[in-house]
């Protein structure tokens, strides 16, 4: 027979004198002659068979396993971090990021000054710049290198022109406003 699944209850065991004597619950509702389909309880209370895999054969070929793509990580780990922390705390994508940068829309004074804290040093852009010919020398098209998050995020930064200045100025006007 099916090894069945454990339960979890605590079961009271009653000498067989008092269990004639005893009214149970299931002799006041009338189940005692119930009769229960065994197969249907099995398919519904047995234990599912593990998945393991079979030993394979010599004539089984394995199937090849996509090899996941690195991320190219150049920033310091310090930067990275707090950078990540960045692009999770509400900010949209990338993409969506540089437009609204770009139109200087879309931020209100406080995920502003984030950005504004976080801005690539010279230091951050050399060493992208450096992964980049590293990447290139190996053979691989600037567009083929899969930069992790705050890499793709400082590429985006940088190629807004006078960024700095635009959000100085940005961050000026909403507080002027106020």
């Amino acid at each position: 027979k099916a090894q069945m699944m454990a339960l979890y209850w605590n079961k009271i065991n009653l000498p067989e004198e008092e269990q004639e004597k005893t009214k149970t619950v299931w002799r006041k509702i009338g189940l005692e002659d119930v009769d229960l389909d065994e197969d249907e309880l099995i398919s519904l209370f047995s234990k599912k068979k593990s998945g393991r895999k079979k030993e394979k054969t010599a004539t089984e070929e394995a199937p090849k396993k996509k090899k996941k793509k690195v991320k190219l990580v150049v920033l310091d780990s310090k930067v990275s971090k707090a950078v990540g922390i960045l692009l999770k705390s509400g900010l949209p994508p990338v993409d969506a990021v540089k437009k609204s940068l770009v139109t200087m829309t879309g931020f209100d004074e406080d995920k502003l000054q984030k950005v504004l804290n976080n801005l690539p040093r010279p230091d951050d852009i050399k060493a992208i710049k450096e992964g980049e010919k590293r990447e290139t020398e190996k053979g691989i098209a600037l567009s083929e290198i899969n930069w992790a998050p705050p890499e793709k995020y400082f590429i985006m930064l940088n190629s807004i022109p006078m960024l700095k200045p635009r959000l100085t100025c940005w961050m000026f006007s909403m507080q002027l406003s106020d």
